[in-house]
């Protein structure tokens, strides 16, 4: 077993790790996670050992020295128990989706109190034209209807915008919720664009069996850089530190990248769960921005309803009459309602025009990424001799259980015995395999 001092979770234990450790089936080496994860190799093997110490996982070593982590299959349990930070966070997480999802209900909500308020206005106002009998000037209740300071509309004092915050990627399931995402939308669809990004290279490293060329990686990277830095294919950096890698250089100076810690697993194909379905894409794909994921008809309501609270807002900021009960209440109610309105509608025009121009940036990197790997379909000379050349390095190192030269899951002296009487079997099977050849001789 792992020994280490326990101490509180500083920093706390990756979760990606984590998920990537159950993923793997819980006995895994640093390339394993790695390459799932597209975490580096340094974070990797700092996180990996330090759930190992946490979690009572054990170290599995092999004669020439590589190392297969295994954990227990209820190490989330294990953690739970020993570190109320993990407690803490699984709560706080639980918390913040309910209030998160009553914010975007909230919000819809005000956009519907509002506008009732306005309505309720409108109807008092004009129930206290037809009922005060005393006015019969028409003249001056016109006057009434368009005699105020127009500026003041513009006064947003009393408008108090609560904080914007969202969770990103939520799909709306009713109308409240489809309010919120008609303003604000509905988040990044490429907020984990890095993550695929290095899990989709890991894989690629993977299935090559640790060595690939540049032409390999490169449907997976945005910029390529120019000139020579291009040509020496200095883009291929952060994926050599990233993944432990180093260049092979051929005779006739072709450049192979291969990343040994990669080569080494610890897990069977039957072990391993499929892919995620975007690793088997042959490039890296952005997804295009969307105004809004609520359904249409929703969407339309929702605008029309914006367009309402702010025609009658308007209209009840004019025809307020200065006898009415109360008026500097619905005074109020007209200029936050006005306010709120304007925020409403400007704030999706916005978004509308400033998503045009990221989705045309994302389909340029798309359709370049794209160019790159279909080129790769059909390599040119240069390309098939890089590839050839690869295949002198390419190898995988399965650390099988069967194999071990010491695990901490035993006594260190049993395991010391079984090797001793290893190493006399092989050696006695090496001493008769030589007096056969002799005889032979």
């Amino acid at each position: 077993m792992v020994e280490r001092e326990q101490t509180p979770l500083n920093p706390p234990l990756n979760p990606t790790v984590m998920k990537t450790i159950e993923r793997l089936r819980y006995r895994v080496t640093v390339g394993d996670v790695a390459m799932q994860s597209g975490l580096d190799l340094a974070t990797t093997e700092r996180d990996i050992q330090a759930i190992a110490a946490a979690a009572g996982g054990h170290l599995q070593v092999t004669d020439t020295g590589d190392i297969a982590y295994k954990f227990p299959e209820n190490f989330r349990e294990i953690l739970r128990n020993k570190f109320w930070q993990l407690k803490f966070q699984e709560w706080l997480q639980g918390v913040w989706t309910i209030a998160f999802y009553l914010i975007r209900l909230a919000f819809g909500a005000s956009l519907l109190i509002l506008l009732t308020l306005v309505i309720i206005g409108v109807i008092v106002s004009i129930s206290f034209y037809k009922s005060d009998s005393s006015r019969n000037d028409n003249d001056r209740s016109f006057g009434t209807w368009f005699n105020f300071n127009p500026f003041w509309l513009f006064d947003f004092n009393s408008f108090r915008p609560g904080q914007q915050r969202y969770r990103e990627g939520d799909r709306p399931t009713n109308f409240l919720e489809a309010i919120f995402s008609f303003v604000f939308g509905d988040g990044d669809p490429n907020r984990d664009l890095e993550e695929r990004r290095w899990q989709a290279i890991g894989q690629v490293i993977r299935q090559r069996h640790g060595v690939v060329i540049a032409e390999q990686v490169t449907p997976f990277l945005d910029e390529l850089g120019r000139g020579f830095s291009q040509e020496y294919e200095e883009y291929m950096l952060p994926v050599l530190v990233r993944f432990g890698g180093s260049p092979e250089v051929s005779e006739t100076g072709q450049l192979v990248y291969r990343f040994p810690e990669l080569q080494k697993t610890a897990t069977q194909p039957s072990r391993q769960q499929s892919p995620e379905p975007f690793l088997n894409e042959p490039f890296l794909k952005e997804q295009l921005w969307r105004f809004s994921n609520a359904d249409g008809s929703l969407l339309m309501w929702a605008a029309l309803l914006g367009i309402l609270l702010l025609v009658l807002s308007l209209w009840s900021a004019g025809i307020l009459p200065g006898a009415l009960p109360a008026r500097g209440v619905f005074r109020s109610i007209a200029q936050v309602a006005i306010g709120y309105s304007g925020f409403y509608l400007g704030v999706p025009l916005l978004r509308w025009f400033a998503l045009m121009g990221k989705n045309d940036k994302i389909s340029a990197r798309n359709r370049d990424r794209q160019f790159r790997s279909i080129r790769l379909e059909e390599p040119d000379a240069q390309t098939q001799e890089k590839l050839q050349f690869a295949q002198q390095f390419a190898q995988m190192q399965a650390i099988d259980e069967a194999n071990l030269a010491y695990t901490t899951e035993r006594d260190l002296l049993d395991q010391e015995i079984e090797q001793r009487d290893k190493l006399d079997a092989d050696w006695e099977k090496r001493l008769n395999e030589s007096q056969k050849k002799k005889r032979q001789n």
